[in-house]
């Protein structure tokens, strides 16, 4: 029995030794599955998106927008071009034949549209000694009131096919960021909260590259 398991062992480290010396690990990027082509499309048009609770000091979609479009600007091939579009009525987004109208002259285009939330909100505790909280809002706080101001951004975000008006991907993204500053300015916490968002959003059409091992044969 001792001697089987020993020629057992053996046997294996005879291949890996014959392994090392004949293949070499690499790592390679190898780009992920899309849920869209968008070499497909010779335009994509970037919409106004629908906001809630707008603000009139700061225009989000119009800051959104551009954003995006510098973004997908850097890495998409076709014509980028913004167009308007009047929120006017619930349920626009599964309306086919709006789309259509509006895509009418530009049917192989894609629509780039959705809907925007930037929300604040202000939380505040009584503290009676020092405390620590890594996963929570308040971190090394003295005795007394503690305040802290909490920033969330959800992005709907569509892609809609011109010639049909049928959408071919909708995600919502969300992000939040709590900041110990309890004036802080509400654009600055959208650019930092948006970047994440992006990230995220451009990852998943453009492909997101995962980082894998393989084994180079060498002759």
């Amino acid at each position: 029995m001792r001697k089987s398991k020993f020629f057992l062992v053996a046997a294996c480290l005879l291949q890996f030794a014959c392994v090392s010396e004949s293949a070499r690990k690499v790592k390679l990027q190898i780009p992920g599955p899309s849920p869209i082509n968008l070499a497909e499309y010779p335009e994509v048009a970037i919409t106004n998106f629908r906001v809630e609770e707008e603000r009139p000091a700061f225009d989000i979609s119009h800051e959104l927008v551009d954003d995006l479009a510098f973004e997908l600007g850097r890495e998409y091939k076709g014509n980028v071009t913004i167009r308007t579009v009047a929120w006017d009525r619930d349920g626009l987004l599964e309306d086919k034949a709006f789309w259509k109208d509006l895509g009418a002259g530009a049917e192989k285009a894609l629509f780039l549209t959705g809907g925007v939330r930037y929300t604040q909100e202000v939380r505040k505790a009584m503290i009676d000694g020092d405390m620590k909280e890594i996963d929570g809002p308040f971190k090394t706080v003295k005795k007394g009131l503690a305040e802290r101001r909490i920033f969330n951004l959800v992005l709907d975000v569509c892609l809609i096919r011109a010639g049909s008006g049928e959408i071919v991907f909708r995600k919502e993204y969300k992000e939040t960021r709590t900041f110990p500053n309890p004036n802080q300015p509400f654009s600055f916490a959208f650019y930092e909260l948006l970047p994440r968002i992006k990230k995220k959003f451009f990852r998943t059409i453009l492909g997101e590259e995962r980082g894998q091992e393989r084994y180079l044969i060498l002759k």
